[in-house]
């Protein structure tokens, strides 16, 4: 009976440890899988987060810009960055990681961008120099949505050598441009007459007491000025003042403007993409007007105003030299 109850015991404690070997050897097995297998609740952090500040369809125009330009680039040899692209309501509803870059599109990203990651590497697009406000000493860089202020009057002189009185408006939001502005007019000899808008109801009696003392209205992109409620009414007032406007868009010039110097959003969204490259690979904050423009030309409108403006073949010319 003693023996037969030693030989139970024996075959326990070989059950038992036979039972601890497997556990171990499935233990070890589960760990091995777990380490080699990318785990499902750890997320990718993208290299470029690209945010846009709504679905306007230039906001698109310039992320789709971005990503042809990002690819292309990438054809040609450069590793290709990863991206992913959010709505701003999108980013509000998440807690992001620091990507390599941000890169927004329009204002509000901007400013989003700026008031939560301060410290983040950030690229802006589709922004005013008025009213982009990050610090000089921060890792932001910029490109902006106008046009040098040193190649608008060498437009404007190329265009109508004769005008020389310069007339703009603006609000308080566009001082810092009309500033930079009008240090370049007496560079070019010419003259700047700024007129404050302040309320834009009254903004045609407001254009003829300009016109007095103008012979060319240049529009800024300043929203606030230049919008859907206003532009008929401004075009009308400088047609019948035979003051000639350039403008800001192709949209402004297919309206009545005399002609428009503009970048496109697709363009602005290449150089963004070439730009955040160069960041990516250690080049400094850069805040920037775009290097690409383009020209329109309402010949209409110049026939009306009884202008002689250079042929096409001209300005061609005149825009491959200056670009």
């Amino acid at each position: 009976m003693t023996r037969i109850f030693r030989q139970y015991q024996e075959g326990d404690r070989r059950s038992s440890s036979w039972v601890v070997s497997l556990f171990a050897c499935l233990l070890v097995m589960w760990l091995d899988v777990a380490s080699s297998s990318p785990a499902k609740h750890v997320k990718h952090i993208p290299d470029i987060v690209l945010i846009l500040s709504s679905e306007a369809p230039p906001l698109r125009q310039v992320a789709e810009g971005f990503q042809k330009r990002l690819q292309s680039l990438c054809h040609t040899g450069t590793h290709c960055p990863s991206v992913v692209t959010l709505s701003l309501s999108e980013m509000d509803a998440r807690s992001l990681r620091h990507p390599r870059l941000f890169v927004s599109i329009g204002t509000s990203a901007a400013h989003h961008l700026l008031e939560h990651y301060p410290a983040a590497h950030q690229l802006h697009l589709m922004v005013s120099k008025n009213t982009h406000s990050a610090p000089s000493s921060s890792q932001v860089s910029a490109l902006f949505i106008e046009q040098p202020p040193s190649r608008l009057l060498d437009f404007v002189h190329f265009l109508l050598p004769e005008r020389r009185r310069i007339g703009v408006l603006s609000t308080e939001d566009s001082q810092i441009f009309v500033d930079l502005l009008e240090y370049q007019t007496q560079q070019h000899g010419m003259d700047l007459h700024d007129r404050m808008i302040d309320d834009t109801e009254h903004i045609g009696r407001q254009l003829h007491a300009l016109n007095r003392s103008i012979d060319l209205l240049l529009a800024l992109p300043d929203p606030a000025i230049f919008n859907r409620q206003t532009l008929a009414t401004i075009l009308l007032a400088c047609y019948q003042d035979h003051i000639p406007v350039i403008g800001f868009s192709a949209g402004m010039t297919r309206a009545g403007a005399l002609a428009s110097l503009y970048t496109p959003p697709e363009k602005i969204g290449s150089e963004g993409a070439e730009l955040a490259l160069r960041l990516l690979h250690g080049a400094a904050p850069l805040r920037a007007y775009p290097q690409h423009f383009e020209i329109t030309i309402n010949r209409r409108v110049a026939q009306a105003l009884y202008l002689h403006l250079p042929t096409d073949a001209e300005l061609d010319e005149w825009q491959e030299e200056v670009q």
